[in-house]
């Protein structure tokens, strides 16, 4: 169902924040600046997000979502909590970050130097402890041979994927790098036994960017 009334609104402003915020950080994000974006007021903006942490902590909730969306689109193929599982993840979450403006914005809020609330690192930890109990059961059914422990290799893959999403949004970043082709490098690094061929089954289903709906649901429940 469309929103409308102040949902919309504050919809419409989380959108133009994100994008905002994407193109030149949170620090030189102004309230003004996002409202001029779509002919409001800066006491418009204020109404639906008092101070920058309020924006801030809808764009926490926003990353959650992808974290969500990406680890149950992973399982749905792959329940077994496996290599596979993992690496679907990671590959969905990344395909968030490039396509879905409130996910890019929520990116940006991860490398910023000091993030604006708790809630963003929360949201780091939970996705890494995820991903490095996938790893440990891969341990287990051999599909690797982790070279270091489970979330020190958690850690490294989503901090060098999701860097390489982050960075290639911006113009200077030549020539761009195949993100498939970085995660199996990746992979063999951390002691994957085939990373080709398990890539290869785990995206055979390819990952598709269903995010809006996601976005729409979670500006309502903030509002």
């Amino acid at each position: 169902m469309m929103m409308t009334g102040p949902a919309a609104t504050r919809r419409e402003l989380l959108l133009a924040a994100s994008r905002e915020i994407a193109e030149r950080g949170y620090s030189a994000t102004s309230f003004a600046a996002v409202a001029a974006r779509i002919g409001l007021t800066k006491g418009a903006f204020s109404y639906h997000f008092p101070t920058k942490r309020d924006l801030a902590r809808a764009l926490a909730g926003a990353f959650h979502d992808a974290l969500v969306y990406a680890d149950a689109d992973a399982r749905r193929f792959f329940p077994e909590g496996d290599l596979r599982t993992a690496i679907r993840c990671l590959m969905s979450l990344s395909l968030q970050t490039s396509r879905s403006p409130f996910a890019r914005a929520a990116l940006t809020l991860v490398f910023d130097p000091e993030p604006p609330v708790e809630e963003v690192g929360e949201e780091f930890e939970f996705w890494t402890a995820m991903l490095a109990k996938y790893l440990r059961v891969a341990e287990e059914k051999h599909q690797a041979h982790l070279v270091m422990p489970g979330d020190e290799c958690a850690t490294y893959l989503t901090v060098t994927l999701l860097g390489m999403s982050f960075l290639s949004q911006r113009d200077f970043v030549q020539p761009r790098v195949d993100q498939l082709t970085a995660l199996r490098c990746m992979l063999d690094s951390i002691g994957v036994v085939d990373a080709r061929a398990v890539t290869d089954e785990a995206l055979a289903e390819p990952v598709i960017y269903e995010w809006p709906q996601s976005d729409l649901n979670r500006a309502e429940i903030l509002g």
